[in-house]
């Protein structure tokens, strides 16, 4: 409801620009923390792959969430 009422509103050039650079940065440590993850799970990945079939994986790692 808030952003349709915001939606005519025309921001001023430093709200624009610091509106531009908030999720310039927003999406940078998106990519940052989404990079770090996948280079975890392929290195997961390799090092599983080299295990006999049928052999069992215990991680150390956990998530809370």
């Amino acid at each position: 409801m808030l952003c349709a009422a915001l939606a005519p509103a025309r921001p001023r050039k430093l709200e624009l620009y610091a509106g531009m650079l908030a999720a310039l940065l927003f999406f940078g440590f998106l990519y940052t923390d989404e990079r770090a993850l996948n280079d975890f799970e392929d290195a997961w990945k390799r090092a599983v792959a080299t295990l006999p079939p049928g052999q069992r994986v215990v991680s150390a790692f956990s998530d809370p969430g």
